[in-house]
């Protein structure tokens, strides 16, 4: 119901506000109320959309940015990764380096140890 909308938007603090940074931060990505209850759930905010962005992750989705923000993927994550790569990561690696504990610092020149 849209009562119980928003107790889950107040109840975790998504106010107006908080939805027009993610609106203008995913332009073009429909995202639901209750996708902004898991992105403020988990600390996603415009300025995390938008520096994940400008790392070199440029097509994002609500889904997406959940889980990197839920497993602390930082832009200087993937900066680091793409140093020692000499390549921008996918998504996906950067969830399996980060969900196993892999320190991007150990990554050699051909992305292995």
């Amino acid at each position: 119901s849209s009562i119980q909308r928003a107790v889950e938007l107040k109840a975790v603090g998504a106010s107006p506000a908080y939805a027009r940074s993610i609106e203008q931060a995913l332009p073009g990505v429909p995202v639901s109320n209750g996708q902004l209850v898991q992105l403020k759930s988990v600390g996603v905010t415009g300025d995390y959309i938008r520096s994940l962005k400008g790392a070199g992750f440029r097509d994002l989705d609500v889904a997406t940015v959940v889980k990197l923000r839920a497993l602390q993927i930082a832009p200087s994550d993937i900066a680091r990764v793409r140093q020692r790569t000499g390549r921008l990561p996918t998504i996906d690696e950067m969830v399996e380096i980060k969900a196993l504990g892999v320190n991007p610092d150990d990554l050699g020149d051909d992305g292995g140890p």
